[in-house]
């Protein structure tokens, strides 16, 4: 199958890769930026362009791979009348904003991924989404060839993984920052965390992590989070957060 690559970043990088690797034919890179255009293309052997005129219009399919609040701008420059198959891979977006094409649907990887980190697909989940059912199948076969774990989800089921995903790595992560922040604060090396963070990721995968919730707010200790707010309270922002999650904890199963 040949392919454009609408985006450069990314997830454009690794699918592109990706579908390379799986004997698929890149065509062309299209991105705005001339510089990271040329470099994708040049990792996966194809052209580059910057200019939305000089788009290749022989592929079978064009893959849109760019942030959700610019997949609209992309839908808007392509000819509605492009023979080959639309596809976007937002787990955040509707398969409907891709209708103005006949044959359209929807890859999206359930990952957090990163253009300079290797990537093993073989157990990357990917939701497929079909305009029809024959797109839809056809979809399903290419992404079987990149991964193992290939799921049939429409638009809202799509959109409950995307808002898990972001609880699960987004949250998570920008709050384990905070947690590194204080303890770089307090001249403790970041390293000190690391079992812990092992232990609650390991028990997670292993059960249900409401019924493994331990803490001051699990146990109302207001005395201990007292003290802890009362740390914090040159960062009035944690503070909010720290009050937020421990009401949350603390009510669940109430």
């Amino acid at each position: 199958m040949k392919w454009v690559i609408l985006g450069s970043g990314n997830v454009a990088t690794q699918f592109g890769k990706a579908l390379s690797a799986a004997g698929h034919t890149i065509l062309q890179v299209y991105s705005r930026s001339k510089e990271n255009s040329a470099r994708l293309a040049k990792e996966v052997e194809a052209e580059s362009t910057t200019e939305v005129e000089k788009i290749n219009q022989e592929a079978d399919f064009y893959f849109i791979a760019v942030s959700d609040n610019a997949i609209e701008d992309v839908v808007r420059i392509l000819n509605e009348n492009i023979q080959g198959t639309v596809v976007h891979s937002s787990g955040a977006t509707s398969i409907s904003v891709l209708q103005k094409f006949k044959k359209h649907g929807v890859m999206y990887p359930l990952q957090t991924l990163r253009k300079e980190t290797k990537v093993d697909f073989s157990f990357l989940p990917i939701s497929i989404e079909g305009g029809d059912p024959e797109t839809e199948t056809i979809l399903l076969n290419i992404a079987e060839e990149l991964t193992n774990e290939v799921s049939l989800y429409n638009s809202q089921q799509r959109l409950a993984m995307h808002v898990s995903a972001i609880f699960a790595n987004n949250f998570t992560n920008h709050l384990l920052g905070i947690a590194y922040e204080i303890l770089e604060g307090n001249e403790i090396p970041k390293e000190t965390l690391r079992p812990l963070i092992l232990e609650t990721f390991q028990k997670a995968l292993q059960h249900n992590p409401y019924e493994i919730q331990t803490g001051p707010a699990k146990r109302h200790d207001r005395n201990t989070q007292s003290k802890h707010l009362n740390f914090l309270k040159q960062k009035p922002e944690w503070q909010k957060i720290y009050k937020i999650l421990s009401e949350e904890i603390s009510t669940q199963g109430t």
